[in-house]
């Protein structure tokens, strides 16, 4: 790790919290728990325990960060917040009228800076709806057009669902993992009913190893959550009622493989239940209109019409 850190190694910054490395840590080592019988992922767990070994000492970390070298690009959480809060007061003296991107500017909240030029933004679940009008070709323009000018360097940013570190690190881990399952090589095998209901979820959900339907349907509910922050145009209604059909359909695909295994349908359907309040808290229609489109959806399944 000639040139990398510890800190990037876990995925945090040098100002992380104890808290945050913490977290950092163990949502790093569980995902690739899950990869067993994969070296790469067996050596890069082994690197993550050593990183933590450290960091997550006080003393040792203090010790750690005596032996680094200034980190004098770095932008510390209170220098974000405070450029992003002149983003946002020179975005809305440049803007003619009061708009949505105006409110998305005002609530998204910077996370980290990821390398040299990446600011992370977060926005919370009621605000989820007004991502797509700060992610539109437009304002996206304006925003990163003041950004670089107040910040006098080159940067981006991209805007993720949550408010938290915890939050972006999910979301990395979930981006790695499947880049990592696009690398493995394929090797094909006959599809028993299970399988092939599996392989219609979302490749980032439906092909981790999980040793649980419990842990598959925690794997839906992070893809709904990244199949939202990667969603363009969510500020309008007719790109967020397809999100909403798209997955009712792999709630509907992973209610009949749990169902299929052996899981009591009553405990299905709480997990259903929760994966349509978290579809409409992210997309902002109402979650009685999900669950009407989730019944009417069903209603033309045989299998689970009966049920």
């Amino acid at each position: 790790m000639t040139d990398s850190t510890l800190y990037d190694l876990l995925g945090v910054g040098r100002e992380a919290s104890a808290e945050d490395i913490r977290l950092a840590f163990h949502t790093r080592a569980r995902q690739l728990e899950k990869e067993r019988g994969n070296p790469a992922a067996a050596q890069q767990l082994q690197r993550l325990r050593q990183a933590y070994q450290i960091l997550g000492d006080s003393q040792r970390r203090k010790q750690y960060d005596a032996s680094l070298p200034a980190a004098t690009s770095a932008m510390s959480a209170p220098e974000l917040s405070q450029l992003w809060k002149r983003v946002g007061e020179a975005y809305f003296q440049r803007s003619e009228r009061f708009t949505p991107a105006i409110d998305a500017v005002r609530v998204a909240v910077p996370l980290a800076l990821e390398g040299e030029n990446l600011l992370i933004l977060g926005m919370d679940h009621a605000h989820a709806s007004l991502m797509g009008y700060l992610t539109a070709t437009i304002t996206y323009n304006e925003v990163r057009q003041i950004l670089c000018e107040l910040s006098a360097r080159t940067l981006d940013f991209r805007v993720i669902a949550g408010t938290t570190l915890h939050d972006w690190q999910t979301i990395r881990d979930a981006e790695e993992a499947l880049r990592r399952k696009r690398a493995a090589p394929v090797i094909p095998a006959p599809a028993s009913k299970t399988e092939q209901i599996e392989s219609s979820l979302p490749a980032d959900s439906a092909a981790v190893h999980v040793e649980t339907h419990g842990d598959r349907w925690e794997e839906l509910m992070e893809s709904i959550f990244k199949q939202w922050s990667a969603l363009e145009h969510r500020g309008f209604a007719l790109f967020r009622a397809r999100f909403v059909l798209e997955q009712v359909a792999v709630v509907l695909n992973l209610e009949e493989m749990s169902l299929l295994a052996g899981v009591s349908a009553e405990v299905t359907q709480r997990h259903v239940a929760r994966a349509i309040d978290r579809i409409a808290s992210l997309s902002g229609i109402d979650s009685g209109a999900v669950a009407l489109e989730y019944l009417r959806h069903r209603a033309n399944q045989p299998n689970l019409s009966a049920s």
